[in-house]
């Protein structure tokens, strides 16, 4: 008879396929911190029950290639021909991973002590209302998100599911929540997304850039107003202005007994209670526990046990490649680090989080890494960021190298942004606005400013718009630029008016440029 957490291990392995028992290349889930991560325990809380299954020659393990985990072999674990017959006997059912929901939604992993949490999500958004989750870094709010899908979409209803970034603007969430579809209005992402029992989704919602806060805003209130509900995942403080009536739903650490779940179970019952209470039932915090270190102290606030203890243990090289993941505004694959050496490590100690290939750091862990920095420490990392970059080809390439000198707090590094800003906004300007928007707080510039202006108007951002162009001072560029918002606003007359009067203000080979731009752009107002 197999143990409740061997028949957890044993159910999740089944679920692979027994091509990949001899494969150079393997998933992630079947090494040890990506199964310790799925089933939601410590990683110390699989040796007992991994050992006993091979043992019994219900599993066994071997060295490969993790696929995204770096140069370096790691032991993964496959289940047997014995072990299949015996989950299959024993009527366990694995937890499969669905396609049902759109967008990119994280792969669930098991929940403990979350019941009521849901219940309760689950009865307001199905009598229509719509939620704000909140609550510490990796206390669990994505997790519980992700679980809440889940149970909605047994109840047969569309899950569309969003995530934020420092670049994330209306139009990226509009094409996750649509599969692909790239629209640029808010009405018209509402109108194609909403249906009868359909769940909008947006998690991470605190990582989102000032500069495209509103316009989310914006699509959120529109989205809040038709026939569906939005669930925001959100640390705060909450970004986002909203309107509308929404439930505020504040998570809490876990209670003793549902954090006992995700400890070894040869941990006894005081130590298990010490911990949790000490780490206030934090599920991330007490992820990161080992065994080895004894119980926090009971005054350890859970941001102090993560700096004091957690960071504090990691190696030179491992501490290395968190400040690199930490610094940077993405996640980042292993081979876009300048080293992966510390990556290994950073994975045993339960200290990152992967998607597609790509990792992060847990944010819990991130910021306070992030904090122990003083200003000019970031401004040197960053530069060193932007020379690593450098270095690498690509328009990913450039875009992070630009956003790492706009940040750096040297003038030089503003310089090549002006000569770079245009190739970058060509490709994306969700992005390119974000620099932008950095690099003047570091440095007024005639240029940038109006290039700012610009890429707002193309973007059809008429407040951004207007922001930037009464801070230029220059007569021409201004008159350009307002006759640009005045017909973006739909004021025909006033546009040429004010493009008159820039055609008028200008020297005769720009004001051949201005009177053909005029005349084609007559035209085009005309084309159906």
């Amino acid at each position: 008879m197999l143990t409740h957490s061997q028949a957890r291990v044993l159910a999740r392995l089944a679920e692979f396929g027994e091509h990949l028992d001899t494969a150079w290349d393997v998933p992630r889930e079947l090494s040890l911190p990506g199964l310790a991560e799925s089933l939601g325990l410590v990683r110390s809380a699989l040796h007992q029950p991994l050992s006993e299954l091979e043992n019994q020659g219900l599993i066994f393990t071997r060295a490969a290639h993790v696929i995204g985990g770096g140069s370096r072999k790691r032991t993964v674990v496959h289940i047997t021909e014995n072990g299949r017959a015996l989950i299959d006997k024993e009527n366990h059912v694995s937890k499969k991973l669905t396609n049902g929901i759109i967008g990119p939604a994280p792969d669930p992993s098991e929940v403990h002590g979350r019941s009521s949490d849901i219940e309760l999500l689950s009865e307001a958004i199905s009598s229509g209302k719509s939620v704000v989750l909140s609550g510490l870094p990796g206390i669990g709010k994505s997790t519980l998100a992700r679980a809440l899908a889940s149970h909605l979409e047994a109840l047969r209803w569309k899950i569309r599911w969003a995530n934020c970034s420092i670049n994330t603007d209306v139009k990226a969430i509009g094409s996750m929540w649509l599969s692909g579809t790239l629209l640029t209005s808010p009405e018209a992402i509402v109108e194609s997304a909403v249906s009868k029992k359909t769940l909008l989704v947006l998690d991470e919602v605190q990582e989102l850039h000032s500069r495209h806060s509103e316009s989310v805003s914006n699509l959120i209130s529109i989205a809040s107003s038709s026939n569906c509900s939005i669930l925001l995942v959100v640390r705060a403080p909450n970004p986002l202005d909203l309107e509308g009536d929404f439930v505020q739903h504040r998570l809490q650490g876990l209670d003793i007994e549902s954090a006992r779940l995700l400890l070894p179970e040869d941990i006894d019952y005081e130590t298990a209670r010490g911990v949790s209470d000490s780490l206030g039932g934090h599920p991330l915090a007490i992820r990161l526990w080992s065994p080895d270190e004894g119980v926090p102290e009971k005054s350890e606030a859970v941001l102090r046990y993560v700096e004091k203890t957690v960071i504090k243990r990691l190696s030179e090289e491992g501490t290395a490649s968190l400040d690199e993941l930490s610094l940077a505004p993405l996640p980042l694959s292993v081979e876009e680090l300048s080293s992966d050496v510390g990556i290994s490590e950073l994975e045993d100690s339960a200290i990152l989080k992967w998607s597609d290939g790509l990792t992060e750091p847990h944010h819990l862990v991130r910021n306070v890494r992030r904090a122990s920095w003083d200003e000019n420490t970031t401004f040197r990392m960053h530069k060193a960021a932007a020379r690593n970059w450098s270095s690498l080809n690509g328009l990913r390439a450039r875009k992070l190298e630009a956003h790492h000198r706009s940040l750096s707090g040297e003038i030089e590094d503003i310089t090549w942004i002006e000569r770079n800003i245009h190739q970058i906004s060509q490709s994306d300007s969700a992005a390119a606005a974000v620099v932008l928007e950095n690099a003047l707080v570091t440095k007024e510039s005639k240029f940038l400013r109006e290039e700012a202006a610009s890429i707002a108007l193309d973007r059809g951002e008429k407040d951004e718009a207007a922001s930037h162009i009464e801070k230029i001072d220059e007569d021409l560029p201004r008159k350009i630029l307002e006759s640009r918002l005045a017909r973006l606003n739909g004021n025909q007359s006033l546009a040429q008016s004010l493009e008159a009067e820039a055609i008028r203000l200008s020297e005769p080979r720009q004001r051949a440029k201005m009177e053909v731009s005029s005349i084609i752009r007559r035209f085009d107002d005309r084309l159906p």
